[in-house]
Protein backbone atom coordinates (compact mmCIF):
# COMPACT_ATOMS: atom_id res chain seq x y z
CA UNK A 1 0.00 0.00 0.00
CA UNK A 2 1.11 3.71 -0.59
CA UNK A 3 -0.07 6.89 1.20
CA UNK A 4 0.66 10.51 1.97
CA UNK A 5 1.89 12.39 4.90
CA UNK A 6 0.56 14.84 7.28
CA UNK A 7 -1.03 17.59 5.24
CA UNK A 8 -4.06 16.44 2.44
CA UNK A 9 -3.99 19.33 -0.65
CA UNK A 10 -6.94 17.56 -2.16
CA UNK A 11 -9.27 18.12 1.53
CA UNK A 12 -7.26 20.69 1.79
CA UNK A 13 -6.70 20.29 5.56
CA UNK A 14 -5.93 23.08 7.74
CA UNK A 15 -4.57 22.04 10.95
CA UNK A 16 -3.72 24.99 13.29
CA UNK A 17 -1.02 25.69 15.92
CA UNK A 18 0.32 28.04 17.99
CA UNK A 19 3.57 29.66 19.34
CA UNK A 20 5.09 29.43 22.44
CA UNK A 21 5.82 33.62 22.51
CA UNK A 22 1.76 33.88 21.50
CA UNK A 23 -0.04 31.87 24.03
CA UNK A 24 2.02 33.21 26.88
CA UNK A 25 -0.06 36.49 26.22
CA UNK A 26 -3.22 34.65 26.52
CA UNK A 27 -5.41 35.31 29.92
CA UNK A 28 -6.76 31.61 29.21
CA UNK A 29 -4.40 29.44 27.63
CA UNK A 30 -5.79 25.88 28.58
CA UNK A 31 -8.85 27.46 26.07
CA UNK A 32 -6.65 28.65 23.72
CA UNK A 33 -5.24 25.11 23.52
CA UNK A 34 -8.37 23.35 23.92
CA UNK A 35 -10.11 24.95 21.02
CA UNK A 36 -6.96 24.20 18.62
CA UNK A 37 -6.50 20.26 19.89
CA UNK A 38 -10.56 19.67 19.16
CA UNK A 39 -10.25 21.76 15.55
CA UNK A 40 -7.04 19.37 14.53
CA UNK A 41 -9.15 15.95 15.84
CA UNK A 42 -11.48 17.24 13.72
CA UNK A 43 -9.77 18.14 10.80
CA UNK A 44 -7.89 14.86 11.18
CA UNK A 45 -11.13 12.70 11.73
CA UNK A 46 -12.02 14.45 8.42
CA UNK A 47 -8.49 13.76 6.56
CA UNK A 48 -9.15 10.20 7.35
CA UNK A 49 -12.60 9.84 6.22
CA UNK A 50 -11.19 11.76 2.92
CA UNK A 51 -8.83 8.93 2.84
CA UNK A 52 -11.38 5.97 3.03
CA UNK A 53 -13.24 7.33 0.91
CA UNK A 54 -10.24 7.88 -1.69
CA UNK A 55 -8.84 4.09 -0.70
CA UNK A 56 -5.83 5.40 0.22
CA UNK A 57 -4.48 3.26 3.39
CA UNK A 58 -1.70 4.85 4.58
CA UNK A 59 -1.16 7.80 6.40
CA UNK A 60 1.33 9.38 8.74
CA UNK A 61 -0.54 11.35 11.74
CA UNK A 62 0.65 14.92 11.52
CA UNK A 63 3.14 15.71 15.04
CA UNK A 64 1.46 18.75 15.47
CA UNK A 65 -2.04 18.14 16.46
CA UNK A 66 -1.29 19.37 19.84
CA UNK A 67 0.62 22.49 20.04
CA UNK A 68 3.33 22.47 23.01
CA UNK A 69 1.83 19.19 24.58
CA UNK A 70 5.73 18.79 25.55
CA UNK A 71 6.07 22.55 27.29
CA UNK A 72 5.81 22.86 30.40
CA UNK A 73 3.12 23.84 32.03
CA UNK A 74 1.13 23.37 28.56
CA UNK A 75 1.93 19.33 28.76
CA UNK A 76 -0.32 19.12 31.40
CA UNK A 77 -3.55 20.82 29.48
CA UNK A 78 -2.27 18.49 27.28
CA UNK A 79 -2.77 15.12 29.84
CA UNK A 80 -5.50 16.95 31.04
CA UNK A 81 -7.31 16.95 27.33
CA UNK A 82 -6.71 13.14 26.42
CA UNK A 83 -8.08 12.00 30.05
CA UNK A 84 -11.10 12.93 29.13
CA UNK A 85 -12.14 10.05 26.38
CA UNK A 86 -15.19 12.20 25.31
CA UNK A 87 -12.30 14.53 23.73
CA UNK A 88 -11.28 12.16 21.31
CA UNK A 89 -14.55 9.44 20.99
CA UNK A 90 -15.46 10.47 17.61
CA UNK A 91 -11.55 10.43 15.86
CA UNK A 92 -10.91 7.63 17.65
CA UNK A 93 -14.13 5.61 15.87
CA UNK A 94 -12.98 6.84 12.04
CA UNK A 95 -9.35 5.55 12.92
CA UNK A 96 -11.10 2.47 14.19
CA UNK A 97 -13.11 2.35 11.10
CA UNK A 98 -9.74 2.99 9.31
CA UNK A 99 -8.16 0.01 10.88
CA UNK A 100 -10.61 -2.52 10.18
CA UNK A 101 -10.43 -1.58 6.35
CA UNK A 102 -7.05 -2.33 6.44
CA UNK A 103 -5.30 0.90 7.04
CA UNK A 104 -2.22 2.13 8.80
CA UNK A 105 -0.62 4.82 10.64
CA UNK A 106 2.65 5.77 11.61
CA UNK A 107 3.98 9.59 12.86
CA UNK A 108 7.55 11.31 12.47
CA UNK A 109 8.49 13.49 15.16
CA UNK A 110 10.61 16.40 13.91
CA UNK A 111 14.53 16.09 13.07
CA UNK A 112 15.07 18.22 16.40
CA UNK A 113 13.77 15.03 18.42
CA UNK A 114 17.21 13.18 18.50
CA UNK A 115 17.95 10.79 21.26
CA UNK A 116 21.86 10.53 19.94
CA UNK A 117 23.38 13.87 21.65
CA UNK A 118 26.05 14.34 23.95
CA UNK A 119 23.59 17.48 25.62
CA UNK A 120 21.62 15.55 28.20
CA UNK A 121 18.93 18.58 28.13
CA UNK A 122 18.38 17.77 24.19
CA UNK A 123 17.89 13.91 24.91
CA UNK A 124 15.69 14.56 27.90
CA UNK A 125 13.09 16.90 25.67
CA UNK A 126 13.77 14.27 22.94
CA UNK A 127 12.14 11.45 25.44
CA UNK A 128 9.27 13.97 26.68
CA UNK A 129 8.30 14.66 22.71
CA UNK A 130 8.34 10.51 21.91
CA UNK A 131 6.85 10.14 25.01
CA UNK A 132 3.79 12.55 23.77
CA UNK A 133 3.68 10.90 20.46
CA UNK A 134 2.97 7.26 22.24
CA UNK A 135 0.66 8.75 24.41
CA UNK A 136 -1.44 10.06 21.41
CA UNK A 137 -1.38 6.65 19.63
CA UNK A 138 -2.42 5.10 22.68
CA UNK A 139 -5.21 7.41 22.91
CA UNK A 140 -6.39 6.74 19.52
CA UNK A 141 -6.28 2.81 20.60
CA UNK A 142 -3.33 2.67 17.87
CA UNK A 143 -1.57 -0.75 18.01
CA UNK A 144 0.87 -0.57 20.25
CA UNK A 145 3.39 -2.23 17.84
CA UNK A 146 6.02 -1.27 15.22
CA UNK A 147 2.55 -1.57 13.16
CA UNK A 148 1.90 2.17 14.39
CA UNK A 149 5.67 3.12 13.77
CA UNK A 150 7.11 6.41 15.82
CA UNK A 151 9.96 7.40 13.43
CA UNK A 152 13.12 9.24 14.21
CA UNK A 153 16.68 9.52 12.90
CA UNK A 154 19.56 9.07 15.07
CA UNK A 155 21.67 11.92 13.97
CA UNK A 156 21.24 15.47 14.11
CA UNK A 157 24.75 16.29 13.16
CA UNK A 158 26.29 13.23 15.99
CA UNK A 159 28.64 10.71 14.22
CA UNK A 160 29.09 7.10 14.05
CA UNK A 161 31.13 6.42 17.33
CA UNK A 162 30.84 4.52 20.68
CA UNK A 163 29.76 7.63 22.49
CA UNK A 164 26.93 8.17 20.25
CA UNK A 165 25.98 4.55 19.81
CA UNK A 166 25.98 4.34 24.05
CA UNK A 167 24.20 7.24 24.10
CA UNK A 168 21.22 5.98 21.81
CA UNK A 169 21.14 2.95 23.57
CA UNK A 170 21.45 4.25 26.61
CA UNK A 171 18.43 6.63 25.96
CA UNK A 172 16.13 3.52 24.55
CA UNK A 173 16.45 1.94 27.83
CA UNK A 174 15.14 5.03 29.35
CA UNK A 175 11.68 4.88 27.16
CA UNK A 176 8.35 3.61 27.98
CA UNK A 177 6.84 0.52 26.51
CA UNK A 178 4.50 2.59 24.86
CA UNK A 179 7.23 4.19 22.93
CA UNK A 180 10.14 1.43 22.24
CA UNK A 181 7.70 -0.83 20.89
CA UNK A 182 6.94 1.69 18.35
CA UNK A 183 10.46 2.59 17.66
CA UNK A 184 12.10 2.99 14.51
CA UNK A 185 14.89 4.35 12.66
CA UNK A 186 14.90 5.64 9.23
CA UNK A 187 18.97 5.90 7.22
CA UNK A 188 19.79 9.44 6.86
CA UNK A 189 20.89 11.25 3.54
CA UNK A 190 23.93 12.43 4.73
CA UNK A 191 26.32 11.63 7.50
CA UNK A 192 27.37 7.85 8.70
CA UNK A 193 23.76 6.44 9.77
CA UNK A 194 23.10 4.30 6.66
CA UNK A 195 20.90 1.42 6.19
CA UNK A 196 23.40 -1.10 7.19
CA UNK A 197 25.20 0.70 10.24
CA UNK A 198 22.17 1.10 11.71
CA UNK A 199 21.31 -2.38 11.58
CA UNK A 200 24.64 -3.43 12.99
CA UNK A 201 24.29 -1.42 16.00
CA UNK A 202 20.68 -1.68 16.75
CA UNK A 203 17.96 -4.16 16.99
CA UNK A 204 15.39 -2.19 15.92
CA UNK A 205 13.25 -1.73 12.57
CA UNK A 206 14.55 0.10 9.92
CA UNK A 207 12.93 2.52 7.57
CA UNK A 208 14.41 2.17 4.22
CA UNK A 209 14.20 5.72 2.56
CA UNK A 210 14.70 5.28 -0.54
CA UNK A 211 15.62 8.92 -2.01
CA UNK A 212 17.91 9.09 1.00
CA UNK A 213 19.92 5.89 0.29
CA UNK A 214 20.01 7.51 -3.38
CA UNK A 215 22.24 10.78 -1.71
CA UNK A 216 24.26 8.79 0.87
CA UNK A 217 25.08 4.83 0.25
CA UNK A 218 27.73 2.26 -0.10
CA UNK A 219 25.63 -0.81 -0.63
CA UNK A 220 23.11 -1.08 -3.41
CA UNK A 221 19.43 0.03 -3.13
CA UNK A 222 18.42 -4.03 -3.40
CA UNK A 223 20.55 -5.20 -0.47
CA UNK A 224 19.75 -2.18 1.62
CA UNK A 225 15.81 -2.34 1.42
CA UNK A 226 16.77 -6.75 1.78
CA UNK A 227 18.78 -5.52 5.33
CA UNK A 228 15.71 -2.95 6.35
CA UNK A 229 12.89 -5.71 5.67
CA UNK A 230 14.83 -8.06 7.35
CA UNK A 231 14.68 -5.82 10.83
CA UNK A 232 10.66 -5.56 10.55
CA UNK A 233 10.70 -9.27 11.62
CA UNK A 234 6.79 -10.12 11.20
CA UNK A 235 5.26 -6.91 10.47
CA UNK A 236 4.62 -5.75 7.05
CA UNK A 237 7.63 -2.98 6.88
CA UNK A 238 6.72 0.93 5.99
CA UNK A 239 9.37 2.69 3.69
CA UNK A 240 9.46 5.82 2.39
CA UNK A 241 10.38 7.36 -1.41
CA UNK A 242 10.25 10.34 -2.73
CA UNK A 243 12.72 12.27 -5.52
CA UNK A 244 14.80 15.35 -5.55
CA UNK A 245 13.92 18.22 -6.75
CA UNK A 246 16.00 19.31 -9.21
CA UNK A 247 18.41 15.97 -9.92
CA UNK A 248 18.38 12.61 -8.19
CA UNK A 249 20.54 13.50 -5.09
CA UNK A 250 18.88 16.97 -4.65
CA UNK A 251 18.05 16.76 -0.97
CA UNK A 252 15.08 18.78 -1.30
CA UNK A 253 11.92 16.53 -2.37
CA UNK A 254 10.39 16.94 -5.58
CA UNK A 255 6.24 17.89 -5.90
CA UNK A 256 5.76 14.72 -7.74
CA UNK A 257 7.86 11.30 -8.05
CA UNK A 258 10.01 10.89 -11.15
CA UNK A 259 8.89 8.38 -13.37
CA UNK A 260 11.76 6.53 -12.71
CA UNK A 261 10.65 6.35 -8.79
CA UNK A 262 6.79 5.67 -9.58
CA UNK A 263 8.32 2.65 -12.03
CA UNK A 264 10.34 1.74 -9.21
CA UNK A 265 7.56 1.80 -6.72
CA UNK A 266 5.07 0.09 -8.83
CA UNK A 267 7.11 -3.33 -8.22
CA UNK A 268 7.91 -2.56 -4.54
CA UNK A 269 5.96 -4.72 -1.88
CA UNK A 270 5.57 -3.55 1.66
CA UNK A 271 4.06 -0.34 3.05
CA UNK A 272 5.21 3.39 1.49
CA UNK A 273 5.11 6.91 2.44
CA UNK A 274 5.32 9.00 -0.21
CA UNK A 275 7.14 12.06 0.88
CA UNK A 276 6.19 14.69 -1.92
CA UNK A 277 5.43 17.98 -1.98
CA UNK A 278 2.16 17.40 -3.74
CA UNK A 279 1.11 14.57 -0.84
CA UNK A 280 -2.06 12.87 -1.68
CA UNK A 281 -2.12 14.66 -5.37
CA UNK A 282 1.27 12.72 -5.89
CA UNK A 283 -0.38 9.62 -4.60
CA UNK A 284 -3.63 9.91 -7.03
CA UNK A 285 -1.19 10.38 -9.92
CA UNK A 286 0.88 7.56 -9.39
CA UNK A 287 -2.26 5.23 -8.82
CA UNK A 288 -4.07 6.58 -11.55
Amino acid sequence: MIGYCCISLGAKSKFKTTRLSSIKTIQDPKEKLFDLYKHNLSELERIIQYNISNNIFVYRISSTLFPLWDYEPYSNYFDEFCDDINNVTSVKKAISTYLKLGGRLSTHPSQFCVISSQKEQTNINSIKHLEAHAKMLDVFGLPCSHITPINIHISNGTRVNDATISTVKSNINKLSDSVKNRLVFENEDTGGWKVEIIQKHFDLPITFDYHHHRCNHNISHTEAIDIAAKTWKDITPLFHISSGKTSQTDRTHADYLIDEDVDYLLKQKYDWDVEAKAKDLAVFKIIS
